[in-house]
């Protein structure tokens, strides 16, 4: 149950697809990230519909360690005690765009 990525077998436009995904959901994550608690409660609404779709390989392990994670910090971040900033949620685009593409095939 490894995913199915081969560089071999890829074309241009998937590479550039894929591409585009993960900059795409860095870029959502990271505009919403706005008020104390939208970027995590987005990530969490978009993990949902992510773990709907998926194949349930091991794809889909970072996302469910970073959703238990995220749920801890969500409660220091909804009561702006603490921030998230642009690290966070960039790493949060980056695992959301990187399992939409090997998660869901």
């Amino acid at each position: 149950m490894s995913c199915k990525f081969d560089w071999n077998t890829q074309s241009s436009v998937d590479i550039i697809i894929n591409v585009f995904i993960i900059v795409l959901s860095i870029n959502v994550i990271n505009l919403l990230d706005l008020r104390p608690g939208r970027a995590g409660k987005a990530f969490l609404f978009l993990s949902m519909i992510i773990l709907l779709f998926a194949d349930w390989s091991y794809s889909i392990l970072p996302l469910s360690l970073i959703i238990g994670s995220l749920l801890v910090y969500l409660y220091w971040d909804l009561k702006s005690y603490v921030m998230m900033g642009d690290t966070g949620s960039n790493a949060l685009g980056v695992v959301i765009g990187i399992t939409a593409i090997f998660g869901i095939r």
